[in-house]
């Protein structure tokens, strides 16, 4: 697909990696086969796309800007990729080998916020993971499929809502 940022990438893209474009008539399902899906693959591309995340040193504003601009450019400028993200998920509900590619690859992000959240002094970092993972993913899904699809957020709104949500968290 076009758009494909080796640097700044939302989540793992099979159909990014397979070079899929539009028109090809390449579809999510056909994208997704186990040679996309080996462990070789998937270690390297999402230790890669997990580098991205912020330093805790940049602090509570410095975690939310971070945060919401891979949000914001998700949204943005890959909503293809969140599509075809969606479709992996439901995929991965009906196929076991893709339930196990889905779940690794996602421990990679969730162990990576837990960590940041502990760094941010979370006094539940597993549950504030949870919880971070949960609104980007619930904006996200609202503003690609959902009733938000005509009016995504601008990125000051979706950095002023991180903001608000990791302030909560932290009491801060």
């Amino acid at each position: 697909m076009s758009g494909c940022d080796p640097q700044i990438r939302p989540l793992p893209h099979v159909s990014c990696e397979a070079n899929a474009t539009p028109g090809s008539g390449i579809t999510t399902r056909q994208v997704v086969k186990p040679e996309y899906t080996g462990p070789g693959w998937s270690g390297k591309r999402v230790r890669r796309t997990a580098e991205w995340m912020p330093d805790p040193a940049g602090g509570l504003d410095g975690l939310a800007a971070a945060l919401a601009l891979a949000v914001h450019r998700s949204l943005t400028g890959h909503r293809e990729l969140l599509v075809a993200r969606y479709e992996l998920a439901l995929e991965a509900t009906r196929r076991p080998e893709l339930r196990a590619f889905y779940d690794t690859t996602g421990a990679v992000f969730r162990d990576r916020l837990t960590a940041l959240a502990a760094a941010f002094g979370s006094a539940d970092p597993a549950r504030h993971a949870l919880s971070l993972v949960a609104w980007a993913d619930g904006l996200m899904f609202s503003c690609v499929a959902g009733s938000y699809s005509s009016r995504p957020p601008g990125p000051d709104e979706v950095r002023t809502g991180l903001r608000e949500l990791l302030g909560g968290m932290l009491d801060r």
